[in-house]
């Protein structure tokens, strides 16, 4: 699976990874040209592949749509670095209980006689 970069460039937007666990990821958020910096905190996304027309697009990890915002992706100003990483660990949490609630597979016993 192609793995979301730990920097990159998206809508002029300049986005450097500063902590991830798990499916959780904090970046920090900056723009050149206006001086812009902030953090987003977000729940990565993914997908296992899939056929668009003639071309097939191979599993891949994604940020949050803009109509996850609010739910899978959370915005903070730069003086708001403590928000941001009590949004993460809130996050990282929901995760971990997601993780637990998960049905657990019975271990199996095999009777291997010698």
């Amino acid at each position: 699976m192609k793995k979301l970069p730990t920097t990159f460039r998206k809508e002029g937007f300049d986005f450097t990874q500063l902590k991830c666990e798990g499916n959780v990821a904090l970046f920090r958020k900056t723009k050149e040209a206006t001086g812009y910096s902030g953090f987003e905190v977000v729940v990565v996304q993914s997908h296992n592949g899939y056929r668009f027309g003639n071309e097939f697009f191979p599993p891949a990890e994604f940020m949050p749509r803009n109509e996850d915002w609010g739910s899978k992706g959370f915005t903070y100003t730069a003086d708001d670095e403590a928000g941001a990483l009590k949004q993460f660990e809130k996050l990282l949490r929901q995760q971990q209980l997601n993780q637990e609630r998960l049905p657990k597979t019975p271990k199996l016993k095999l009777n291997i006689k010698k």
